[in-house]
């Protein structure tokens, strides 16, 4: 979130969006005013710029955007929606610095079993379903086909998935943890 540097303080309802719940939340609360610069020092938002700015800074902002992929930018907007959605308590805090341990965390909070484990589309997030192989004789390697027996698509982009020696390795990790 970018605020308008000027004389006037920022509005409390303004406030809402912030992650930083720990201020913002405090100042929906009581309704206490503070100026654009004190919302950036407090961690409220990312970014200040002088009034006259304001449209030249937008501008490049969404040129940096636009310079990204579509999809990307799709996944990434709707992931921050979904996440403003789920409330403190529901969510996941990550404590650990490492991947592992990360991980870890993440098996054990979700139970993930093998079962579990790669039932989800790596590109959109859907659930995948199953689908005969005869269906995706033309959408894979001959490799593939020839040596997989099952398979899975994404009913929302399409992409097919199998468990090869990638799969093997990734679930044989995972479970490790």
């Amino acid at each position: 979130m970018v605020l308008v540097e000027s004389d006037f303080p920022a509005r409390p309802l303004d406030l809402h969006i912030f992650h930083n719940l720990d201020h913002g939340g405090e100042f929906i609360l009581t309704g206490d005013m503070i100026t654009a610069q004190e919302a950036f020092r407090l961690g409220l938002v990312n970014k200040v710029v002088p009034a006259g700015e304001v449209v030249k800074a937008a501008k490049d902002l969404a040129k940096k955007i636009l310079s990204k992929g579509q999809v990307a930018v799709r996944l990434a907007m709707e992931s921050v929606d979904e996440g403003l959605k789920v409330s403190l308590k529901d969510g996941l805090l990550i404590e650990a610095e490492n991947v592992e341990a990360q991980l870890a965390q993440v098996v054990r909070a979700c139970g993930l079993t093998s079962q579990r484990l790669f039932t989800r589309c790596l590109v959109c997030n859907a659930l995948l379903e199953e689908i005969a192989k005869s269906a995706v004789a033309d959408l894979v390697p001959p490799y593939v086909y020839r040596t997989q027996a099952q398979f899975r698509h994404c009913p929302a982009c399409g992409r097919i998935y199998w468990r090869g020696t990638h799969w093997a390795r990734m679930v044989e990790r995972l479970l490790a943890i």
